[in-house]
């Protein structure tokens, strides 16, 4: 069996088909979104196996690695693992795709793994060094299957929760967030409701997605958030939320739901009438079933801005 593994990650042709795979899997297949999030987290796995055999077919083929110091070794394997990572995902930004750094962790957990069980230089370490590796880059791995299934609870949650979107009273919330240019972070002071502080950062754009809800709005009326603006005096946000057809409409402006909102100093109820969102489109009618985003982000603003949201509901 090992010979029959050593001879598979020692053939060119198989290490080119492969990257042609992991080529297409990285860059043309598709997100859908609509699939869900328990079936997005393990396909993010595919990252791990992606650079843990990039790396073993390179170990295996290449022969003037095992030239290098173990300690040059895996400065290399960790620091090209990281930088190509990093271009794999602003690439996939660039295409649509979603760009996360969880996904850079998972890639440098393949390779770690990948060094610690092939590696040449490993194999003439004494027993015990050796072993050290291998705990090492295996205590790496347990990590992402514990994201992977903090994140699958929250599925759970989030679906008993609904109609309520997130009130942010369990520590997974966060994980349906996603600030771009914005800052983000759930704060839990004694004796008062859990909030998502959101600082929106100077800029053209700086902005706070709902990245992971309850999809399906279709039977209810009003979407309302409860919201806190901190600040000594009103400022403009702009909500925003479009469903699963936006993309083949070229995310264009008159495809979507968009409304400004001045946020006055305090405590305030946003409430947004679903039909309004329903018939925001000027060509169609939104897909109420299979909506994708909720954002709220400011616009050109020379300053931060503090926002506190408290909960966000359907009725």
């Amino acid at each position: 069996m090992c010979r029959l593994v050593k001879r598979i990650f020692q053939s060119r042709l198989l290490f080119v088909l492969s990257l042609a795979a992991i080529f297409y899997g990285l860059f043309l297949v598709p997100n859908d979104h609509q699939a869900g999030r328990a079936w997005t987290e393990i396909w993010n796995l595919g990252h791990i196996g992606a650079f843990f055999i990039i790396w073993t077919f390179v170990f295996n083929l290449f022969p003037r690695f095992s030239r290098l110091s173990l300690f040059q070794l895996f400065v290399l394997v960790i620091v090209s693992t990281l930088v190509l990572a990093e271009l794999i995902e602003i690439v996939q930004g660039w295409i649509g795709r979603d760009n996360e750094w969880q996904d850079v962790w998972d890639s440098s957990v393949g390779a770690l793994l990948a060094f610690a069980l092939c590696a040449p230089q490993l194999q003439t370490l004494s027993r015990w060094p050796r072993m050290a590796w291998r705990v090492i880059a295996l205590s790496a791995l347990v990590a992402v299957p514990w994201i992977v299934w903090s994140n699958l609870a929250d599925v759970v949650i989030m679906n008993r929760q609904f109609p309520v979107l997130d009130n942010f009273k369990t520590p997974f919330e966060l994980t349906r967030w996603r600030g771009d240019r914005a800052g983000i972070a759930v704060q839990a002071p004694a004796g008062q409701h859990p909030y998502l502080a959101v600082q929106f950062r100077p800029g053209q754009y700086s902005t706070v997605k709902l990245k992971y809800f309850h999809r399906d709005w279709q039977g209810y009326q009003q979407l309302i958030l409860d919201v806190v603006n901190p600040e000594t005096r009103a400022y403009r946000v702009i909500l925003r939320i479009h469903d699963r057809w936006h993309r083949q409409h070229h995310f264009a402006l008159s495809d979507r739901f968009n409304r400004a909102i001045i946020l006055k100093p305090g405590y305030q109820r946003i409430v947004v009438a679903l039909s309004d969102v329903a018939h925001a489109p000027k060509t169609r009618r939104m897909d109420m079933q299979h909506l994708e985003a909720l954002e709220l982000f400011t616009m050109d603003s020379n300053v931060y801005h503090q926002l506190d949201i408290q909960r966000i509901f359907l009725e």
